[in-house]
Formats: C-alpha cells, sequence, structure tokens
C-alpha cells in the first residue's frame, strides 16, 4: 500500500492511495479503502508530530488576585542547571510569545484528553531580567539571569479551575511545569564537569500546575496578601482600641472612675495589659509576623 510522501496533502494522498488499495485487495469497496488509507495518514501525522517535552519548576507567586482568580508567578529561572541536566537562556520564549501565544494553554497536571482540563486562561508572558528576580530566587540560583513571568486568569466559575485556584492560594500548590519542544538545544559541559542541555529557543504549548518540580531555584512568595492585610488592619484596630481605652482616667491607677484618689480605700487592681485584654493578641502578631518573614513581606 502506499505511504504518505514528504509535501503530499490528505487529499492528494487518498486520491492516490484509495484506488491502489482496491487495486491490491486490500479492500472490499471503496469505503473500506478509504478508511484504510485514512488511518495510514494519521498514523503518519503521529509519526511526525512533535515530541513534547515538559521541565517543572517550582513557582515564585508574585501576586494574587482573589476576586478574579488571577495570578501573577514567575514559572521558570534561567542560567541554572536544574535537575534534567538543562540551563534555559534568556531569549528562549521571546519567538514563542511574539508569534503564538494564543494556542498556549493552561491544563490541569499536563492533561490535554478533555477541554474540561483547561483550568485557566494566559493573559500575558513575558521575560524578564535578574534585576527583576525576587530575592528568593537569587538566594537558591545566584547565577540566575532571568525568568519567565505569567498572567494567568484561572477559571474559578468552573469546578475544576477553582479547585486549582484555591491549592494556589493556600499554598498546597506550588509548583508549574511546561510542555514544550526544543527548537534550538546545544549541549556542552557544565561547571560541575558533566554535560548539559543549553536550550536556546523553544517552542510553548502549555504550563501546568502539578505537584513537583525539578529545578530547585525559586519559591513561593505573597500567596495570600489580601488575606495578611486585611488580619493586620484588624490587629491594629484592636490595639488602637485597648491603647484609648488604657488612657481613660477611671483606668489610672489609684483613680475611682471620677478621677477621686481612691488608695485609701482598699488595694486596688493592676491596670488591664494588652494580655489580659486579649490573650491571643501577642500569640497572632507573632504568627502573623512569621507567615510575612516566609512569604517574602507584603
Amino acid at each position: 500500500m502506499p505511504k504518505p510522501i514528504a509535501g503530499e496533502t490528505r487529499a492528494d494522498y487518498l486520491s492516490r492511495c484509495i484506488p491502489a488499495v482496491i487495486e491490491d485487495g486490500a479492500a472490499e469497496d471503496a469505503d473500506q479503502a478509504a478508511a484504510i488509507c485514512a488511518s495510514m495518514w494519521d498514523e503518519r501525522d503521529k509519526a511526525n508530530a512533535p515530541q513534547i517535552e515538559h521541565k517543572t519548576f517550582p513557582a515564585e507567586i508574585v501576586n494574587i488576585d482573589e476576586e478574579r482568580g488571577i495570578v501573577d508567578a514567575i514559572v521558570a529561572v534561567f542560567g541554572n542547571t536544574d535537575d534534567g541536566r538543562d540551563v534555559l537562556h534568556p531569549g528562549a520564549f521571546a519567538k514563542t510569545i511574539s508569534e503564538r501565544f494564543d494556542r498556549v494553554r493552561v491544563l490541569d497536571a499536563h492533561n490535554s484528553r478533555s477541554v474540561l482540563n483547561i483550568v485557566g486562561v494566559p493573559m500575558a508572558a513575558r521575560e524578564v531580567s535578574r534585576a527583576e528576580l525576587p530575592e528568593k530566587v537569587l538566594e537558591k540560583a545566584p547565577n540566575a539571569t532571568g525568568g519567565l513571568w505569567t498572567q494567568t486568569r484561572y477559571l474559578i466559575n468552573t469546578p475544576e479551575g477553582r479547585g486549582v485556584f484555591e491549592r494556589i492560594k493556600e499554598r498546597a500548590v506550588t509548583e508549574y511545569s511546561f510542555g514544550y519542544d526544543a527548537i534550538v538545544a546545544e549541549p556542552s559541559m557544565g561547571e560541575d564537569g558533566r554535560p548539559v542541555r543549553n536550550l536556546r529557543e523553544v517552542r510553548l504549548w502549555e504550563y501546568s500546575p502539578v505537584v513537583w518540580g525539578m529545578n530547585p531555584a525559586t519559591a513561593t512568595t505573597s500567596v495570600k496578601r489580601a488575606e495578611l492585610e486585611a488580619e493586620i488592619d484588624e490587629l491594629l484596630a484592636r490595639v488602637a482600641e485597648m491603647e484609648e481605652k488604657l488612657s481613660a482616667p477611671g483606668d489610672e491607677p489609684g483613680r475611682d472612675e471620677s478621677g477621686e484618689d481612691a488608695t485609701q480605700a482598699g488595694p486596688v487592681d493592676e491596670p488591664p495589659t494588652c494580655s489580659d485584654k486579649a490573650p491571643d493578641l501577642d500569640e497572632r502578631r507573632a504568627a502573623l509576623l512569621e507567615q510575612i518573614r516566609l512569604q517574602g513581606g507584603i
């Protein structure tokens, strides 16, 4: 049976293949011959399809809009060698972002078997310089030369998109992986004397929130900015209220409610402290400060 040849269209191939299949006796009629030829064409497509690779990074979440389900994140770092012995270089995403970003998808763990596995919409992406990388990235990857910043609107009106967004917001998911074709890749020897693959141009197909990552260079920060700010505001309001009560005349040691000297009337209770009025205040303050420290500030 004839095989597809380079440069041949599907229609040209079928018009050439169907008579040959019938003549060879491999099909009983034209419909069966057409089915056989169509199957051979589909197999040819599979054989020539690009081999999509996946690369996973712990993500640096730089901002979250809880109301609209938008997440800004650095999902790739340039210049450092990941656990797969690959090094991404500045410019690797430039062409794919400028020419075909509208075809990039946000999937649930690379699952493309159903449209229900699309959990978000890529809104923007750009390569950022070393100067734009968060401090935590540079701490783990001192040689980092930049990274890939993305802005994603998760489909929070769907159960799939809402589930993924909530996990990112709560820091249950902190890593991303992207599916790509290596367009320009060059081998070289790394600083440790072992071979590495330098990825200088990639074709981006999708990126996905995943469970575990490959590149140790990044960390998650500022995931719950809005919640932290609200809790701090509440804490400060409580402190201000207690300070106002403590400064009232009736609360001065040795004075009664009228302000008269009451030292001769018997022992006077010590004035209430912040701990007495709100025993959990110091604990909450310490917990908030620790959250802020771990998440890189707000």
